[in-house]
């Protein structure tokens, strides 16, 4: 399988969680949180500080989640998009298009599912989460260019 195929479909395969996550209704979002927030407090406790459950902590892991995924399906599509765009401005574009279009509609998905509801902010954490996920992208593809051509040189 060549590279773009390979990028394409970890995109894909992302772009698939995060729908379900989506689509979740509150009560399984909630444990979802749950569990995330009971991970963080036993790696605090790894490192000698005890966090308490509390809502602060509560929104806090949930607000970061909704970056974090985002993050991670923008670098993903954008090395995708990376492997086809006929150039580096056609992948920022495009990159930036799909992924605010994909943060977008998933809130306003939620609209639809079950007992959830659309929030600007976490429309804006999602956007704010692509947008940080573009350019780790474009900083993984320039360290990955940069090493190749070092790597040609001592050859």
């Amino acid at each position: 399988m060549n590279l773009a195929l390979k990028r394409w479909v970890k995109y894909v395969a992302i772009l698939l969680v995060v729908f379900v996550l989506c689509w979740q209704n509150s009560s399984d979002s909630t444990t979802v949180t749950n569990t995330t927030v009971g991970i963080v407090q036993k790696f605090s406790n790894m490192f000698g500080k005890d966090l308490e459950y509390s809502e602060h902590l509560y929104y806090l892991v949930r607000k970061i989640g909704h970056g974090f995924v985002f993050l991670v399906l923008a670098f993903a599509g954008h090395l995708a998009i990376q492997e086809t765009a006929s150039s580096m401005r056609a992948t920022i574009l495009t990159s930036f298009i799909m992924g605010n279009f994909i943060a977008i509609l998933t809130e306003l998905m939620q609209a639809y599912a079950f007992d959830r509801r659309t929030s600007f902010t976490d429309a804006g954490i999602n956007i704010a989460g692509t947008i940080i996920g573009i350019l780790l992208g474009l900083i993984y593809e320039w360290l990955r260019k940069l090493i190749a051509a070092k790597k040609a040189e001592t050859v």
